[in-house]
C-alpha cells in the first residue's frame, strides 16, 4: 500500500510542477519573445513627432546596433485567438523559444499569429509594452530617442528568481497543488519508513553499516517515484503534442528535464534525510522499540504545516469560487447584451483637439441615429464619494433608455425587470444635491445642472445592472439594489463630448449593440486611426471568468489533497501514539477504562496545538492572501472542527486495534 501511494502522490508532484513550468513559459513567450530579455513601456500620449517618423527612428536605432524590439499586440478584429508580433528594424528576428512557420505557433493552442513588419503596422497603436535585446548603448539610444521625442519610457525591472518562485508557489493554484503534493509525499514517506522501522533495525542488528542502510533506503524509494516521474513526464508531453503540436516539446525539452532533475534531486534528499533522522540505533534494538520520539517530531511537524497550508488555500478557493459566482451572476443578468462590444483608444487627448472633435462628435451622432450606442455608467466608481454624498443610494449611475429597455425595466410602469420612478432633484439629500449640481454643468452640453431630457429616478426590483469603468476587463458588474438613476433621453445630445461622452467611451461605458455598424461606421471616419480595439464586453470579461475558473479548478484539487493531508498526518500521529503506548492500552482497557477515557488527555493536548497552529496560520494567511477576515475566521474554526474531529476517530480506531492486536499477541 505504501509504494502505491508513494508512486501515485509522485505522479500529481511532478505533473503540478509541469504544469507550473509550462504556464511560466506560455508567459515568457508573449512578454519576452523571440529572445528577447527586458521590457518597456512607452506612453506617447505627449509627443507631437508622427507616428511614421517614430517608426522609421525606431528601425534604425535598431539597425544601428543589431539589436532586436518587438511588440506583441492583439488584432481588434480577432481579439479572441489571436497575438501578432511586430518587429523593428530590417531583419526578422530569429524565431527563438517560439514556433514560426507561416504563422506563430504560440504554446497556448487557442492563439495564433503572424510576424509584422513595423513598416506594416497600420493602425496598431505604438503606446504599450515592448520587448527588447541589446547592449548598453542601444538602451541609452532608445531613451534619448524618448526623450527627444516627449514621450515617456519606463524600464520594467525582471522578477528575481526567489520572488518569482515565492509567487508561483504561494499565489497560484497550481504552486498550491505542488506545495500539498510535497507535504503528502513527505508523509507517506515517513509511513514507509515506520512500516520498515523493525526491517531497518534486524539489518543494523545482522551488521549492516547505518550508512549503507541509507542509501540502499534512499536508492529503493527512488525507483518507486522516478519512475512516476517518467511516467507523468511522458504522459504531458503526448499531451501537448496532441492538443497542440509535437514540435512544441522541443520548447519545453529542457526546462522539463531540469524539472525532473531537481524533483529528483529533492526527494532524494528528503528520503535521505528523513532515513537519517530516524535511524536505528543500538538502544532501540535493546530495548525492542522504534524511534518514536522523532518519528513523532516529524510528524507534529507535518501536521502544522498541513494546517497552516490548509488556511493559505482554502480561504483563496472560497475568494475564487465567489469571484466566478459573481461573474456568472453578472452574465446572467445581461446574456441579452452579451453582443454589445465597447472600443478603446489609443490616444484620447488628439481625439480632444479642434481638429478630430468634430469627426468625434459625428461618430456618436451617427451611431445615435442608428440606434447603435448605449450608454451605462456607476458615477460612484469613478469618482470617489463621501459616505454623505450617497445620499442614501447604494451607487449613482448615468444611464440612457436604450440600456434601460434592454433590462426591461419600466419608466413609471412596473415591467419584468423592475420599475423607475421619477424624483425632484431638489427632494435629494443636501451633499448628494451639491455633488450633482457641482457635476452636471461639467458633464452636459448646456453646462446646465438639468437640461431638458435628463431625469431623476429610483430603482424599484431585484437588481439594476450597471457598468463601472473598465467592466470589460476583469471587474465585475454593478448590482445595485437602491440606485439614483440619472436617466438621459438622449446622451449624444445632451451630455459633452469632451466632458463626458468621449472619456466614457474610452473606458468602455459607451457600448455598441451591432459590431458590424460600428465598424462599417468607423471606416468612413479618421477617428478609426485611433481605435486599438473593439472588445465584445461579455466575451472579454468571460474570458478573466474562465481564467479565476481554471485557478478555482487547480484550488479545488488543492483543498482535496491539503485535507487528505491533515487527515493522514492525524492517522499517523495516533498511530505512533499507540505504538508507543500499546502496552498501557491495553493493561487500561482491561480494567475497565473506555477507549475515549484512555486517549482523552493525549486529544486534548492535540487539539491544543492545533488551536495555537490555526491562530498562527490564520494570522499567516491573511497578511500573505489578505482573503476577508470573516472567511479567514471561518475557514479556520471549520479546519479546526474537521482536525480535531478526524484526529479523535483515528485516535479511537487505532486505540481500539492495538489493544485487539495485543490481547491476540499478534503485534
Amino acid at each position: 500500500m505504501n509504494k502505491h501511494g508513494i508512486r501515485l502522490i509522485s505522479f500529481i508532484l511532478a505533473l503540478f510542477s509541469f504544469i507550473m513550468i509550462f504556464q511560466n513559459l506560455m508567459n515568457d513567450q508573449q512578454q519576452l519573445p523571440l529572445g528577447t530579455t527586458e521590457q518597456l513601456v512607452l506612453n506617447i500620449a505627449e509627443t507631437g513627432t508622427t507616428k511614421e517618423q517614430l517608426i522609421s527612428e525606431l528601425d534604425n536605432i535598431t539597425n544601428k546596433h543589431n539589436a532586436t524590439l518587438v511588440k506583441v499586440v492583439t488584432p481588434s478584429d480577432e481579439y479572441k485567438n489571436k497575438k501578432d508580433i511586430i518587429y523593428f528594424g530590417n531583419e526578422k528576428p530569429k524565431s527563438s523559444g517560439i514556433i514560426i512557420d507561416n504563422n506563430i505557433k504560440w504554446l497556448d493552442s487557442s492563439l495564433e499569429g503572424k510576424l509584422i513588419s513595423s513598416k506594416d503596422i497600420g493602425n496598431r497603436p505604438l503606446y504599450g509594452n515592448y520587448a527588447v535585446k541589446g547592449n548598453q548603448n542601444f538602451k541609452q539610444d532608445i531613451e534619448n530617442w524618448a526623450n527627444d521625442n516627449g514621450i515617456t519610457i519606463q524600464w520594467l525591472r525582471k522578477v528575481p528568481f526567489i520572488k518569482s518562485l515565492y509567487y508561483n508557489l504561494v499565489h497560484n493554484g497550481v504552486g498550491n497543488v505542488i506545495l500539498t503534493a510535497l507535504l503528502l509525499f513527505i508523509s507517506v514517506l515517513l509511513t514507509w519508513f515506520i512500516s520498515h522501522s523493525k526491517g531497518r533495525s534486524i539489518r543494523l542488528l545482522g551488521g549492516v553499516d547505518i550508512k549503507k542502510i541509507h542509501i540502499e533506503d534512499t536508492l529503493t524509494l527512488s525507483k518507486m517515484f522516478i519512475s512516476s516521474y517518467l511516467i507523468s513526464l511522458i504522459a504531458f508531453w503526448l499531451y501537448i503534442g496532441i492538443t497542440n503540436d509535437f514540435k512544441q516539446i522541443t520548447l519545453l525539452l529542457s526546462k522539463d528535464i531540469i524539472t525532473l532533475l531537481v524533483l529528483v534531486v529533492i526527494s532524494a534528499l528528503i528520503s535521505f534525510g528523513i532515513s537519517m533522522i530516524v535511524k536505528p540505533k543500538t538502544e532501540h534494538l535493546a530495548k525492542r522499540e522504534i524511534p518514536f520520539k522523532k518519528f513523532r517530531m516529524l510528524s507534529i511537524g507535518t501536521r502544522i504545516i498541513s494546517i497552516i497550508l490548509a488556511l493559505l488555500i482554502v480561504p483563496s478557493t472560497i475568494t475564487s469560487a465567489y469571484i466566478l459566482q459573481q461573474l456568472s451572476n453578472d452574465y446572467s443578468l445581461w446574456e441579452n447584451m452579451q453582443n454589445n462590444v465597447s472600443i478603446s483608444f489609443s490616444d484620447i487627448d488628439s481625439l480632444s483637439t479642434d481638429k478630430m472633435l468634430p469627426y468625434v462628435d459625428d461618430f456618436f451622432a451617427n451611431m445615435a441615429d442608428n440606434d447603435n450606442l448605449s450608454l451605462s455608467l456607476s458615477i460612484d466608481k469613478s469618482i470617489q464619494l463621501s459616505d454623505e454624498e450617497y445620499g442614501g443610494y447604494d451607487h449613482i449611475i448615468v444611464t440612457d433608455r436604450s440600456w434601460v429597455d434592454s433590462f426591461d425595466i419600466g419608466i413609471e410602469e412596473n415591467k419584468s425587470g423592475g420599475e423607475l420612478n421619477k424624483i425632484e432633484l431638489n427632494k435629494l439629500d443636501k451633499p448628494l444635491q451639491d455633488f450633482i449640481r457641482a457635476q452636471m454643468p461639467l458633464w452636459t452640453k448646456a453646462e446646465e445642472i438639468q437640461p431638458s431630457g435628463i431625469n431623476f429616478y429610483e430603482f424599484s426590483g431585484d437588481k439594476f445592472l450597471a457598468l463601472p469603468p473598465n467592466v470589460g476587463y476583469g471587474g465585475s458588474t454593478i448590482q445595485a439594489k437602491n440606485p439614483l438613476v440619472i436617466l438621459v433621453d438622449n446622451p449624444v445630445q445632451s451630455l459633452s463630448t469632451l466632458g463626458f461622452m468621449l472619456p466614457a467611451c474610452s473606458s468602455g461605458n459607451v457600448v455598441f449593440p451591432d459590431e458590424n455598424l460600428l465598424r462599417a461606421e468607423l471606416a468612413k471616419t479618421p477617428v478609426k486611426d485611433y481605435v486599438v480595439s473593439i472588445d465584445t464586453i461579455a466575451d472579454v470579461a468571460f474570458s478573466q471568468a474562465q481564467k479565476f475558473a481554471k485557478e478555482a479548478v487547480f484550488y479545488v484539487i488543492a483543498c482535496v489533497l491539503i485535507l487528505v493531508s491533515m487527515i493522514f498526518a492525524g492517522i499517523l500521529t495516533a498511530q505512533l501514539w499507540v505504538s508507543e503506548n500499546r502496552k498501557r492500552i491495553f493493561t487500561l482497557h482491561t480494567f475497565g477504562k473506555s477507549y475515549r477515557e484512555i486517549i482523552m488527555q493525549t486529544f486534548v493536548h492535540e487539539s491544543f496545538i492545533a488551536i495555537i497552529t490555526v491562530i498562527i496560520g490564520a494570522v499567516i494567511s491573511f497578511v500573505i492572501r489578505r482573503p476577508e477576515i470573516i472567511t479567514v475566521l471561518s475557514v479556520s474554526v471549520i479546519i479546526l472542527i474537521l482536525y480535531c474531529l478526524s484526529n479523535f476517530v483515528a485516535y479511537h480506531i487505532c486505540t481500539r486495534q492495538a489493544f485487539y492486536k495485543v490481547a491476540t499477541r499478534n503485534e
